[in-house]
């Protein structure tokens, strides 16, 4: 099980909208998933027969966005990982918490409960009690007036968090993920479900990327991007105090983001917050992992820099959205990018960056 939020974590009243808590079994019971394809309801019968056990509690909680930072600084650790996402065990030494993020859109859960199989949709499958806590918190019960679906408000990032959800089961999404899932047959679904009993607790932060554009990102949008990632990574330091957060090409997908921009965003963001370590699931092939290489790479250079300096340093680079889906097509970084532009420091063709394994 992922360690719970350590005891004495500190917020502002300001920060924190709203938060309430409900237990599993009622979850269960009063806020059933409404699964709207076949090849959910046949996973969720796996996972979730009529004779499962619903222990324990869920919290959810939603945030403001932090403040900007004067100087932006990386992770104490940075750990690839081969694969897309999966939720480890701790080693026994580990005292921080682990949270996964969520590629959510700005309406919480919104569509996990239907056909496709991308991040948001499978996190949901494997988890299905966030598609219960969306459904508490829209019904208003809790009496949370800022407690609502919704990752954004007023253009600004309000992260949601949700504590101890149980996975009941773990995919197998080798021949099935995206659009694949849908067309599937029921025993392809059904061979690739393996039930998780009992089921292990994850801690999710919930943060819709950037909304998709097109040409050379603008020195706006990049802000942005900062802090929007800045905000879900404050959240959860407030939340937990220390924290591991596991992370991807995060609004690289459909969106079309940069994946060496964004995660090297990702990485700044995350540090400048103080989340001690950033576990990043980079997909399979070296086609996957070699943007991730150049993020690092990145990020050690714009460490100890100002936002604003870094901000129009990673402008003047001219990185580019990509297209939607575009998901295993070499990495080529800005030819301008700021890995060459720096005085004393070897152009990236010579880093030599830590190996991704």
């Amino acid at each position: 099980m992922n360690k719970r939020p350590l005891p004495g974590s500190t917020h502002s009243d300001s920060e924190l909208l709203g938060e309430a808590t409900w237990t599993v079994s009622e979850l269960a019971t009063d806020f059933k998933p409404r699964w709207r394809h076949a090849n959910k309801i046949a996973v969720a019968l796996l996972a979730t027969p009529p004779n499962a056990l619903h222990d324990g509690e869920v919290r959810a909680s939603r945030w403001r966005g932090a403040g900007a930072p004067e100087i932006l600084c990386t992770p104490e650790s940075i750990v690839p990982k081969r694969g897309f996402f999966t939720y480890p065990e701790p080693s026994a030494d580990d005292d921080t918490t682990h949270w996964h993020l969520n590629f959510a859109d700005p309406f919480l859960f919104g569509y996990g409960e239907g056909s496709l199989l991308a991040q948001d949709e499978l996190q949901i499958t494997e988890h299905p009690c966030l598609a219960s806590v969306a459904y508490a918190i829209e019904s208003g019960l809790h009496g949370q007036g800022g407690l609502t679906r919704r990752t954004q408000e007023g253009g600004e990032a309000t992260p949601v968090l949700i504590e101890g959800a149980p996975r009941r089961c773990s995919l197998d999404t080798t021949h099935l993920y995206g659009d694949l899932f849908g067309g599937a047959s029921t025993n392809q679904v059904q061979a690739a479900t393996k039930v998780l009993n009992p089921p292990t607790r994850s801690n999710i932060l919930a943060l819709a990327a950037l909304r998709p554009s097109f040409g050379e990102y603008t020195e706006e949008q990049i802000r942005e991007l900062f802090m929007i990632a800045h905000a879900g990574s404050s959240a959860i330091v407030r939340r937990s105090g220390r924290a591991t957060l596991h992370t991807g090409h995060w609004g690289c997908g459909a969106f079309g983001g940069n994946k060496g921009l964004v995660a090297a965003i990702q990485l700044l963001a995350a540090g400048t917050a103080g989340v001690e370590r950033v576990c990043f699931w980079w997909g399979h092939t070296g086609l996957d992992h070699s943007s991730l290489e150049h993020a690092i790479a990145v990020a050690e250079r714009l460490n100890g820099s100002t936002l604003e300096d870094a901000v129009g340093r990673l402008t003047r680079a001219r990185y580019c959205w990509g297209e939607a889906n575009e998901n295993h097509v070499p990495y080529e970084p800005p030819k301008c990018c700021l890995l060459a532009d720096v005085q004393g420091r070897p152009p990236e063709s010579d880093f030599s960056g830590p190996s991704l394994g």
